[in-house]
């Protein structure tokens, strides 16, 4: 009986430790994203619903030392 309470016991750290594994964080820069809807443009935040023909527009937030390069 004492086997199968250590067994269980081991098998309950297993789980709880192998639980913290998966997280992860990944950084990078914030990304500004704004939405043109005809002639008006708006911070996403502003805009609870896309629609057919909305354009966005991602762009990251980098410190003045970087900049993005399109190609």
């Amino acid at each position: 009986m004492k086997i199968v309470g250590l067994a269980a016991t081991s098998l309950l750290l297993t789980v709880a430790l192998a639980g913290d594994s998966a997280s992860f964080d990944l950084a990078g820069p914030s990304i500004d994203v704004r939405v043109t809807r005809g002639a008006h443009t708006l911070p996403i935040a502003r805009v609870p619903n896309l629609r057919a023909g909305d354009r966005l527009w991602p762009h990251p937030v980098l410190p003045a030392h970087e900049s993005v390069h399109i190609s």
